[in-house]
């Protein structure tokens, strides 16, 4: 992850819509990938991951700051049995996730490779995301992306901050993965920046305590 930098915004039921579409395109994908560090508790695991997401203005070729952020998720192939369908950034009816103006601060392109773990954005208005879950209940949360280190493979980091699976006082609950981008729409150029990807995991997600 029409151009929509180029024309009057979308309503916000189109782009879910579209996020929508892309995300049933790459439901078979491999599953995102976490390590969770040896002090957090791991709730539970799961197998799969895949979804879409749509980015304002869009990333070219030149680095520029990405203002507003929308994705979904479905996640699949937990080991308790729970499914997710996670949504984040305004399209999704939260606060906007962006790179910048503002922190994080990070300007990006199709071939931007910041560090390992470099904040690149974030929706730092709770709640920036939500997700349903398939065995009931909902959680709401601050939604954040970080570098890998590698072009176009990111890390995840959700941390719950109301509903289920809240931690206790003086813990975090975090959902962390590992995913690729692939355009969908548009050429990576200045001229026709991609606005929408799609994105496949590559591992277990881990929701953990810590």
């Amino acid at each position: 992850m029409a151009e929509l930098g180029a024309e009057s915004v979308k309503p916000r039921r189109t782009i879910l819509y579209r996020l929508t579409l892309v995300g049933a395109a790459v439901a078979l994908a491999a599953p995102l990938c976490a390590t969770s560090t040896a002090s957090a508790a791991v709730l539970f695991s799961c197998t799969s991951g895949s979804g879409g997401g749509f980015l304002q203005p869009g990333l070219g070729s030149t680095p520029v700051y990405q203002t507003d952020v929308s994705a979904s998720l479905s996640i699949s192939g937990c080991d308790n049995g729970e499914t997710a369908n996670v949504g984040a950034g305004s399209a999704s009816g939260f606060s906007t996730v962006k790179s910048g103006p503002g922190a994080p601060n990070k300007t990006l392109s199709c071939f931007t490779n910041y560090a390992n773990n470099t904040l690149i954005m974030a929706g730092f208005t709770d709640p920036s995301f939500g997700i349903n879950w398939g065995q009931g209940g909902s959680s709401n949360g601050i939604a954040k992306l970080k570098a890998s280190g590698v072009v176009n493979t990111y890390k995840a980091v959700l941390v719950i901050t109301a509903g289920k699976y809240l931690a206790p006082a003086g813990q975090k609950t975090k959902l962390k993965g590992t995913f690729t981008g692939s355009p969908v729409t548009g050429s990576c150029t200045d001229g026709d920046p991609t606005q929408l990807v799609s994105f496949a995991s590559n591992g277990n997600i881990i929701i953990q305590q810590s």
